[in-house]
């Protein structure tokens, strides 16, 4: 008769093998990504500390060290984190430039090369009373000024040259949060005239956003007719045409842009969102109903909620 043992060993080779193989690549990259992220949040979390303390030149370190930790993470695992990454590589790099630019007008002193060396004052800055303060810059960096081309204007921000779509978006927000949406339309046209044709359609719509804040209105006319000409059956620049119109008080015109879209593009739910928005404010009592059934047609579409569309239009969407 075989014995019990043996016939139980090929079970208990195979439990052996199992627990001796190393874990699968996924969650060994998984664990990678997480361990990076957690060290650049805890990098720029010392930076915090050290301004708080008034270690300006810790404080710099630890942002310059953060951001090349954001940014290797963004450049190797774009799709991990993405918004919280991107946020942080904005906000590394305004304050970094912030202080700077304070440096160099004097506003906070450096210790001199032979305090640091005796340790003193190793990390602070010393404010100047009786220097004029320096307006902060809206000039955020990804890499030292050198990296951008050549042909680039001197205004240029090299992470704007050097950054995805999804990057630019995020830095001009940041631009437009602290400066102001003119700061952000001089940027971005020194940046069309460096890419030329080369310039993305998102950098271009971005362009015509920022024009509309600043309510140039004729200008932003004409970048959308130079977009229309590039991306014919674009949807998107369709659709920017219409909310340029509503933006101008032409909601007639919006209307007639957003019907146009939809007769293409059917399923393209922000034309329906945008729709919804038009006719409610053509007529609030009289196109209500109008606008929820444009509205629950977004939402069909996959189009994202928009509580204050639905608080407006007294709209109770259950998914």
């Amino acid at each position: 008769m075989r014995n019990p043992t043996l016939r139980l060993l090929p079970a208990l080779i195979a439990i052996v093998i199992a627990t001796c193989v190393p874990q699968t690549s996924h969650a060994i990259f998984g664990r990678e990504k997480s361990r990076l992220l957690e060290k650049a949040d805890e990098t720029y979390t010392e930076a915090l500390a050290a301004g708080e303390e008034g270690r300006i030149l810790d404080e710099m370190t630890h942002l310059n060290e953060a951001r090349a930790q954001y940014t290797q993470l963004y450049t190797r695992y774009p799709d991990y984190h993405t918004e919280h990454i991107q946020q942080m590589v904005a906000k590394c790099s305004l304050r970094i430039a912030t202080l700077n630019t304070k440096i160099r007008s004097g506003e906070i002193a450096i210790p001199s090369p032979e305090a640091t060396a005796e340790g003193a004052g190793n990390g602070f800055v010393a404010t100047d009373a009786t220097a004029k303060p320096a307006p902060e810059p809206s000039l955020p960096q990804l890499a030292p000024a050198e990296s951008a081309p050549e042909s680039s204007p001197p205004r240029l921000v090299p992470a704007l040259v050097g950054a995805d779509d999804a990057m630019r978006v995020r830095l001009v927000q940041a631009i437009v949060e602290k400066d102001g949406p003119s700061q952000a339309m001089v940027l971005l046209e020194d940046l069309l005239e460096a890419e030329g044709e080369k310039t993305s359609e998102t950098t271009r719509a971005l362009f015509v956003k920022v024009l509309v804040a600043c309510r140039n209105f004729k200008r932003a006319a004409i970048e959308i007719d130079a977009l229309r000409e590039r991306h014919p059956d674009s949807p998107a620049t369709l659709s920017l045409a219409a909310a340029v119109a509503a933006q101008k008080g032409d909601l007639t015109e919006a209307v007639y842009q957003l019907d146009k879209l939809i007769e293409r593009f059917p399923a393209y739910s922000d034309a329906y969102v945008n729709l919804a928005y038009a006719y409610f404010m053509l007529d609030p009592v009289k196109n209500r109903e109008m606008a929820a059934v444009y509205y629950r047609s977004a939402i069909s579409y996959g189009a994202k909620r928009d509580p204050k569309l639905e608080e407006i239009l007294d709209l109770d969407i259950v998914l």
